[in-house]
């Protein structure tokens, strides 16, 4: 509601390839699209961060002989984080 009625009231209409067009039509594509990439990042990542932050998952492998390189290869094969 901030952008579509208090910020388009100040920009009003955005000349685009010879035309006008409105500001909510102008806004609209990217706030869709921010929200599916925040999404995505979210859902990617959220799992990883409780691994390492609560359960200290990567606390207990980095005891272990293994190197970085293992548990970062490892965190991207395993397909337990990426939700569908």
């Amino acid at each position: 509601m901030a952008f579509g009625v208090g910020l388009s009231a100040l920009v009003g209409n955005l000349p685009y390839r010879g035309s006008e067009i409105s500001y909510i039509a102008f806004i609209a594509p990217a706030l869709i699209s921010i929200n599916m990439m925040y999404n995505a990042f979210f859902e990617t990542t959220y799992s990883s961060f409780v691994r390492m932050y609560y359960q200290k998952t990567f606390d207990a492998m980095m005891a272990t002989p293994l190197v970085l390189d293992e548990v970062t290869i490892g965190e991207i094969v395993d397909g337990s984080s990426v939700r569908l």
